[in-house]
C-alpha cells in the first residue's frame, strides 16, 4: 500500500510535465493529491483483500465523504485595543495551566 501511495504521488509530481518544475506538488493542490493518494491505496487495499470490495465509485464517494473540509470562522483582530480584565484574566489561566507557553528571554544573548 505504502507503494500505491507512492506512485499515486508521483503520477501528480510536477516534474513529470517539466524537468525544472518542484518535485511535489504545491500546497494548494493537497486536497487533490491527498485525494488521489488515498483511492490509490483504498484500491490497493482492495485487491490485497484487506478491505472490502466495492466498485470504484462507491470507493471515491466514501472518501469523500471522510475528508475533512475545513470551516474557518470570521475573526476580528483586537490586538490594537486594550485589554479587557477578562482577557488578561483568560491569558493568565493560560499561562498558569501551560497552554501558553511564554518565552524565557533570560536565555537568549
Amino acid at each position: 500500500m505504502l507503494l500505491a501511495a507512492v506512485r499515486a504521488l508521483a503520477k501528480m509530481s510536477p516534474s513529470k510535465r517539466d524537468a525544472k518544475a518542484n518535485l511535489l506538488p504545491p500546497v494548494t493542490e493537497l486536497r487533490h493529491v491527498s485525494y488521489g493518494v488515498a483511492v490509490a491505496v483504498a484500491l490497493q487495499a482492495q485487491s490485497e483483500g484487506l478491505a472490502e470490495q466495492t466498485s470504484r465509485e462507491e470507493l471515491e464517494a466514501c472518501i469523500r465523504l471522510k475528508m475533512w473540509t475545513p470551516v474557518y470562522r470570521p475573526y476580528r483582530r483586537i490586538a490594537d485595543q486594550e485589554p479587557t480584565p477578562v482577557t488578561e484574566r483568560l491569558f493568565f489561566q493560560m499561562v498558569k495551566a501551560n497552554l501558553l507557553i511564554m518565552p524565557n528571554f533570560d536565555v537568549f544573548p
